[in-house]
């Protein structure tokens, strides 16, 4: 039961969630209309909000991605649509019920796009909005605090949750029966060499001369016995592992000589292929992800790009590409480049290139 809880948890993203609450949202409108002692005179006006808000909830459901890339390049447009949650509600009487929660669900988009920061921001904007139609244009504004505090609980409660949940999942421990991190699977590939409690995880310089080897190796194997890890089974076996979890569409390429490629250099590129493989799931809100290394006469290059949100400010200097960072000055020390930068049509592109020795 763990298990398959744990396997939900990797497979629902807050993308899912925030699509799910506005149809939430417009069911309990709809359901708030039907309830007795409701008003008549305002039922044709409310039922046709109601289509209104359906047919937003239908684009947002089949865009969603492309919805929150665009809002995430043009933040005024998140702007836009607490106005347009705020002028809803105000057509509809100006109470919670019917559509309070539709007005609430678009400061969802600011926290999932710029955390604290955004939340507090759409909050705010909802707050004064709350508080113009209610307070000044009513000549009420008794009810301030309460127009204040519901945004700012909502808006808070609800990036708090996005970010205990990817919190969580950075926790989540690697368990050779887990799906979460597939590189503990590949250390079955190299066994028989290396033994049970060698890993992925382990430094580069795991990969150990012929000599420092032949000292461990189990019976029957030589100290010649080359333990340069198969880069194209290893990348093929992490973009398997990534397909059986599920909610994410992996494809890979790989062309060229991989045996010109050091064991060091396979190690430093299979783990970047894993950290941003990792990253895409966890923080890119992707469908889709592309991983493509290709071998010449004097370049390594490994490349990973999705379709998710991109970089929300730029950088990529945030807590969760920690490890791309930390991999960042391995990659130095092998004379090799890594770049993350934006996609022309948007997602995130995560490359390393490494020189090889002619």
């Amino acid at each position: 039961m763990r298990h398959f809880i744990d396997s939900w948890r990797q497979r629902l993203k807050p993308i899912h969630l925030f699509v799910g609450y506005r149809w939430l949202a417009w069911l309990s409108a709809g359901i708030a209309l039907t309830l007795p002692n409701r008003p008549t005179e305002q039922l044709p006006l409310n039922a046709s909000l109601l289509l209104l808000v359906l047919l937003i909830v239908v684009f947002i459901t089949r865009q969603a991605r492309q919805y929150l890339q665009l809002m995430k390049r043009r933040p005024p447009l998140l702007a836009m649509d607490i106005v347009l949650g705020w002028l809803v509600l105000v057509l509809s009487g100006n109470t919670f019920l019917p559509f309070g929660m539709n007005a609430l669900g678009s400061l969802i988009a600011p926290g999932l796009l710029f955390g604290w920061r955004g939340a507090i921001i759409g909050a705010g904007l909802c707050s004064a909005l709350l508080y113009l139609s209610s307070g000044i244009l009513t000549g009420n504004p008794s009810s301030l605090p309460m127009h204040i505090g519901i945004p700012f609980l909502f808006a808070l409660t609800w990036t708090g949750l996005v970010e205990w949940w990817q919190q969580s999942l950075n926790r989540s421990p690697d368990t050779s029966d887990s799906p979460i991190r597939p590189a503990t699977r590949m250390v079955d590939v190299r066994q028989t060499a290396l033994g049970a409690s060698d890993t992925i995880r382990r430094p580069p310089e795991w990969y150990s001369s012929a000599g420092s080897v032949g000292s461990r190796s189990p019976v029957g194997t030589t100290s010649t016995v080359s333990l340069r890890p198969d880069l194209q089974l290893a990348i093929k076996q992490l973009v398997d592992s990534e397909r059986q979890r599920g909610g994410l569409q992996v494809e890979y390429q790989i062309e060229g000589a991989i045996q010109r490629l050091t064991a060091v250099q396979q190690s430093v590129l299979l783990r970047t292929a894993q950290e941003a493989l990792s990253n895409v799931r966890r923080h890119a809100h992707a469908s889709s992800c592309q991983v493509v290394l290709q071998v010449d006469e004097r370049t390594a290059t490994l490349q990973i790009q999705d379709d998710g949100v991109g970089l929300l400010d730029g950088t990529y200097e945030r807590p969760h590409f920690h490890a791309l960072r930390t991999l960042r000055y391995r990659i130095t020390e092998l004379d090799g480049q890594l770049a993350v930068f934006e996609g022309e049509r948007g997602g995130l592109i995560v490359r390393v290139t490494l020189p090889l020795e002619p």
